[in-house]
């Protein structure tokens, strides 16, 4: 990855963090009775699509989605 202007990557990550929080809002998940189906599965299509993202383990309790991910890194501290 090439360096970028910051205002130019402060631009990109805001405009992909208010499609990701826009597309979270638009999924139906009434509550009660909490059907939270289609707000998990936005959430794990965005997972799923980051390299080094762990598959999302999906389980269900009391019939409500549960989505868990992992991020695949080395061992020992992260330099700022």
């Amino acid at each position: 990855m090439t360096e970028a202007d910051p205002v130019v990557q402060s631009a990109v990550v805001t405009g992909e963090a208010t499609a990701l929080l826009a597309a979270l809002v638009r999924a139906p998940s009434p509550n009660p009775p909490g059907d939270e189906r289609a707000a998990t599965a936005v959430a794990r299509d965005y997972l799923e699509a980051i390299p080094g993202v762990g598959g999302p383990r999906r389980g269900s309790r009391d019939g409500r989605p549960m989505l868990i991910a992992s991020l695949r890194g080395e061992a020992g501290p992260v330099a700022p």
